[in-house]
């Protein structure tokens, strides 16, 4: 019975996990899809990759249906089915606060990003799962006015947190999924 039973742990660690034996990497056609992408972004500013990076609403890359498989196999906690909040990639909602809800109005943002900053500001494309319809979402309040609202004696600005996520680096690394901190956006009261 104990021969039995570790049989069969070890055969539901294969099967519940297969990644963790071969890790989920990029294929030579996704490699030039990052590069090209990453080259469009060598020579501009920082404030006009932030552009890009914080408004593409398009996947750099297609992963195929054996990666998608493999990374819900791995990281399944990290990907959810897109409620009547949360949308695909290729659009997001926003939502405007109520007046005086808050010190600073802010406009809420869902959305299912592609390509993010990690928490050192390095570049990062974030896969989804669209065969599976699941998505890494991420939820950003975004100052809707640089003043507080009436009453207050403050600015408002967009400060940094972080969100953890599966993603793969752009530049410098051995092309496998990981697991890291994405910056983002969060509306908060400055005072003067």
């Amino acid at each position: 019975m104990d021969a039995f039973l570790t049989v069969m742990l070890f055969t539901m660690m294969v099967v519940e996990s297969p990644a963790s034996f071969h890790p989920v990497t990029i294929t030579a056609n996704q490699r030039l899809a990052i590069d090209a992408f990453q080259s469009s972004l060598v020579n501009l500013s920082s404030g006009e990759v932030e552009e890009i990076v914080y408004n593409r609403t398009t996947p750099v890359i297609e992963l195929t249906e054996d990666q998608e498989q493999k990374l819900l196999a791995e990281y399944p906690a990290y990907f959810r089915v897109a409620d009547s909040r949360a949308l695909p990639p290729s659009q997001k909602r926003k939502r405007r606060s109520r007046p005086f809800a808050r010190v600073c109005p802010s406009e809420t943002v869902r959305s299912a990003v592609t390509v993010a900053f990690d928490k050192n500001g390095k570049p990062v494309l974030v896969p989804h799962l669209i065969r599976f319809h699941l998505y890494q979402e991420v939820q950003e309040k975004l100052c809707a006015a640089d003043k507080c609202n009436p009453g207050f004696q403050c600015r408002c600005r967009n400060k940094i947190i972080t969100t953890k996520a599966v993603v793969t680096y752009i530049k410098g690394h051995d092309h496998k999924f990981y697991t890291t901190e994405l910056k983002l956006r969060s509306c908060t009261a400055i005072e003067l």
